[in-house]
Parts: C-alpha cells; sequence; structure tokens
C-alpha cells in the first residue's frame, strides 16, 4: 500500500502532517475543501486553527466512520437508515 503525507490544515496553512493511504488522502482532502479549509492558504491565524481544527476533525470523523463500519461488519449489524445508529440484522 502507498503512503502519502497529509498536511491536517492544508499545506500553505501548517506544515504539521500524518502519513495517509493515498485514497484515505484524497478523500480527506476533499472534505477539507467541502467544509471551506482554505487549501490556497491563508494569513489570518484564527483561519489557520480553524483549518487546523477542522482538519483533526475530519480525520477523526473519518477514522471513527471506518472503524464503526469494521465492528458492525464482524457482528452482524447495519445501520439504521433512520437514526444513523447500528441495530442487529433481522434473522
Amino acid at each position: 500500500m502507498r503512503y502519502e503525507e497529509h498536511h491536517i490544515a492544508g499545506r500553505r496553512n501548517s506544515n504539521t502532517t500524518i502519513r495517509l493511504c493515498v485514497e484515505c488522502h484524497r478523500r480527506i482532502t476533499a472534505c477539507q475543501g467541502a467544509v471551506g479549509v482554505p487549501l490556497s492558504g491563508t494569513t489570518d491565524d484564527t483561519q489557520r486553527t480553524a483549518a487546523m481544527v477542522l482538519g483533526l476533525l475530519i480525520i477523526v470523523e473519518t477514522m471513527a466512520n471506518a472503524y464503526a463500519r469494521r465492528i458492525a461488519e464482524r457482528y452482524g449489524l447495519r445501520p439504521d437508515t433512520r437514526t444513523g445508529y447500528r441495530t442487529p440484522r433481522a434473522a
């Protein structure tokens, strides 16, 4: 599996990185752009801090969803489309 360095707040906002697989890197970067992280960079410290916080939240959410799917599959659970909570499969 190939890995890439991901800039948590966007390359032009911070040098802080984590290693992600290529697919996760693309997905998380797209999410950053979708929620308004200024990927083209900003000189405003408040916006840089917000970019870091949003970047971290996106990473945590992505990881939590991945683990939730793995656990649900392992124990035969599926998401309830009304609430998002996991419910046992019907027999």
